[in-house]
């Protein structure tokens, strides 16, 4: 027997055609796994001509980029993939060192702030004995490569600051993963950083902070 589904636009003809053998006793029975497939591919032939349709009306908005450590592994299939190995080279000049702290586990996010027109850092430093005090800190660079700590002191006031290039304070802050530079966000919100902290002796919390630059939160 056969089945056919359409992607419900403006009526246009089939969009998938599939066979199958009648079920014993007379009636026709599509098996579950070929029912669930021709719900999972209505719904993204339906996704598909969404697409289509709106780069039909508004070409000017698609845009093409570049995604960096893509594991296609995660695809449940790869038809016509043609894969180009790059050759990384080790600048030895892009090597950043913090001058007080160990960035082993730094978690660095690096972004671009237009309105200084500087590539910005953050990151979390390390110090102590068995390295158990972090502190949230900010690198800045004029072309990306060579960086230099960023002193934050003139525009934040920090009770606690222990180093010139320290971004929060430490009262409530234990550990930060990389930020999440949202383009979609309100500006002041640009910049996320989920901190964690121990709020009791035996309780961790977390406070999601939220800037414009990096800077101010």
């Amino acid at each position: 027997m056969e089945s056919t589904i359409s992607n419900g636009q403006e009526g246009q003809p089939l969009v998938r055609t599939f066979q199958y053998e009648s079920g014993g006793g007379g009636g026709s029975v599509i098996p579950p796994v070929i029912r669930l497939t021709l719900c999972f591919l209505f719904l993204l032939d339906c996704a598909d001509a969404q697409v289509t349709n709106a780069a039909t009306v508004a070409p000017h908005a698609a845009e093409v980029k570049t995604l960096l450590f893509f594991d296609d592994q995660r695809l449940n299939q790869r038809d016509n993939v043609e894969r180009h190995w790059g050759k990384p080279e080790l600048l030895p000049d892009s090597i950043y060192r913090d001058p007080h702290t160990v960035t082993a586990w730094g978690y660095p996010t690096v972004f671009f702030d237009a309105p200084s027109g500087k590539w910005r850092m953050l990151y979390l430093g390390w110090t102590g004995v068995n390295l158990g005090h972090r502190f949230p800190l900010l690198a800045e660079s004029d072309d990306g490569l060579h960086w230099v700590p960023r002193d934050t002191t003139r525009e934040i006031q920090l009770a606690d600051r222990k180093f010139p290039h320290q971004v929060l304070p430490l009262a409530e802050f234990s550990e930060w993963p990389p930020c999440y530079v949202d383009e979609r966000a309100a500006p002041a919100e640009r910049i996320k950083g989920l901190v964690v902290f121990h709020s009791g002796k035996h309780a961790i919390s977390t406070r999601l902070w939220g800037s414009p630059d990096g800077i101010k939160w």
